[in-house]
């Protein structure tokens, strides 16, 4: 069994280990996980060679597996180096300074190969073992791995210096983390057992060090997006709950107890390795489940735009249409035979009926691109309800229909878009009279508390209960509305609505059934859409 400095060393090259493959596992062909994927796993070969160097059964032995801890520090000091000349960087390193890096660091395990060099004898102690160094031997590799390691510090501290956004916060949790670990790590492992002072009785303690990095780097992901990560938590747990089972293993002196465990680790690696691979199934289909949503609501947006533009278009020639039928009507042009005078009334019918159509679909792109302008002034909303009715009467009375303005004579000011609030109680009105075969509707304006309430009923041919839950959606038509107007777009309400909601209103409908009639109820607060209570308490008018 492992005293506490292996356990601890065995733990952190574990961690290491797990930590070198998630960052790899994000971005197999990214330079940047693979270097730093690369600097952990030399971490964990540290960790492994301090930690048979100290359990080592031969002095000669010892030696082997204290070089191959130096050995695994100039490939950490090389890996960092790497690092740090791609990660955030938007021009691709030299290749003649990354052949460089690699060059020197093979240079340097070459030497640290050779027999002889570096270190000699060992002497026991109480506390365990000392190695015998070379002095000059001891300053060819410590020159070698602070210039690596240290400049590399230093190129990603300069690159934090000038780097802003995201690209700072990553570089300084990067180099909050591995700095002063970093120096401690040398502190403990290069100036203590140095030839000049001699003291291995810490020499585990740098290469434990290396988990608190691990675990800084691991929140870093969390807070700083360091790596393309995802599924984060579930290799977390994953990894943890191996981890767990490792350290129970080292710990575990009884051989039974240590048995369970090793079975118990090796029955969790292929489930955990199962569990995480149908989660990044499952997070891969989101992410192209989302991609394709974000082209869904590109397409339409290009939609939108192209309805506007289109409808736009087309306005101009239809009033155009208009007007000349106008003129033609009122005998501009000099007087019409009975024939063409009904031809020239049906035209200017038509393109009213176009134009209004051609007025919803702008606007309901005006709305959905957020380009709708509101002009929310003092107005009077009698007046303005008035002259709605006044320009719909004809229309009533071409129908056989009464249409009936119940308004009291004194102003009724209120901070409105007076051309939107126009439009509500146009579309309203001419609704009522599309569907309504005889009889009358009657528009009536009154105070409820701090709000306008404008009314519109008739008795028409009602709204099932079905229809009154969607009445309000884009395009939504009733069975029996379709009947009554086939020439609808379903856009009328929804413009409606819409244009109420940015006066901090409601608009909302009743109707007892099918063929008793509806009334439409819209409700804006007397002091503009900035004052309206939040919860928008429903007041029905007394009829």
């Amino acid at each position: 069994m492992l005293d506490l400095h292996g356990t601890l060393l065995a733990t952190t090259a574990v961690v290491n280990v797990g930590l070198a493959l998630f960052v790899y596992t994000q971005g197999r062909t990214s330079p940047i996980n693979g270097s730093f994927a690369l600097f952990t796993l030399f971490l964990s070969a540290w960790s492994l060679s301090v930690l048979a160097f100290l359990n080592a059964d031969t002095d000669s032995t010892a030696v082997w597996y204290f070089k191959l801890a130096y050995l695994s520090a100039a490939l950490i000091a090389g890996s960092y180096y790497c690092f740090s000349l791609v990660f955030a960087s938007s021009v691709k390193p030299h290749s003649t300074h990354v052949i460089a890096v690699v060059a020197a660091t093979l240079i340097l395990c070459v030497i640290l190969l050779i027999p002889g060099f570096l270190a000699g004898s060992v002497i026991q102690h109480d506390w365990g073992r000392e190695v015998i160094l070379d002095p000059v031997d001891y300053l060819i590799f410590a020159v070698l791995f602070s210039v690596l390691f240290v400049g590399a510090q230093i190129r990603l501290w300069w690159k934090y210096v000038n780097a802003t956004g995201l690209v700072r916060r990553q570089l300084l949790a990067i180099g909050a983390s591995v700095t002063p670990i970093g120096l401690l790590g040398m502190y403990f492992n290069l100036v203590l057992i140095s030839p000049f002072i001699s003291d291995f009785r810490q020499i585990w303690a740098g290469p434990v060090l290396t988990s608190i990095f691990a675990v800084i780097i691991t929140y870093s992901v969390f807070r700083y997006q360091l790596f393309s990560t995802k599924a984060i938590v579930a290799e977390i747990l994953v990894f943890a709950l191996w981890l767990l089972i490792f350290v129970r293993i080292l710990l575990t002196a009884a051989v039974s107890e240590r048995l369970a465990n090793v079975l118990l680790l090796i029955v969790a690696i292929p489930i955990g390795v199962l569990l995480l691979r149908g989660v990044r199934v499952e997070v891969r289909a989101r992410e192209n489940l989302a991609l394709a949503n974000t082209r869904l609501t590109e397409l339409d947006r290009e939609k939108t735009e192209f309805l506007s533009m289109a409808t736009h278009q087309l306005r101009t020639p239809v009033t155009v249409i208009r007007g000349y039928a106008e003129n033609l009507r009122d005998g501009t042009y000099g007087a019409l035979s009975h024939d063409a005078m009904a031809a020239t009334h049906h035209i200017a019918d038509r393109a009213r009926a176009l134009a209004i159509v051609i007025d919803d679909y702008l606007d309901v792109s005006r709305i959905e691109l957020g380009r709708m302008k509101y002009d929310f002034q003092v107005a009077d909303a009698s007046a303005i309800v008035e002259r709605v009715v006044e320009e719909l009467s004809p229309a009533a009375r071409s129908a056989g229909l009464d249409l009936v303005f119940d308004g009291q004579p004194s102003p009724w000011q209120a901070k409105i878009d007076a051309g939107k609030i126009a439009k509500v109680a146009f579309n309203l009105i001419d609704n009522a009279i599309k569907y309504t075969r005889k009889g009358s509707i009657h528009v009536r304006l009154e105070h409820a508390r701090n709000q306008l309430v404008l009314s519109v009923r008739d008795t028409g041919m009602g709204i099932d209960s079905d229809a009154l839950k969607k009445l309000f959606q884009k395009f939504s038509r009733g069975q029996k509305a379709n009947e009554a107007n086939k020439g609808g777009t379903g856009l009328g309400l929804y413009v409606a609505a819409q244009l109420v909601s940015a006066h901090g209103g409601r608009i909302w409908a009743e109707s007892a059934g099918t063929g008793r009639g509806a009334t439409f109820y819209v409700s804006v607060p007397v002091n503009g859409p900035f004052s309206v209570p939040e919860d928008k308490a429903k007041e029905t008018p007394t009829s």
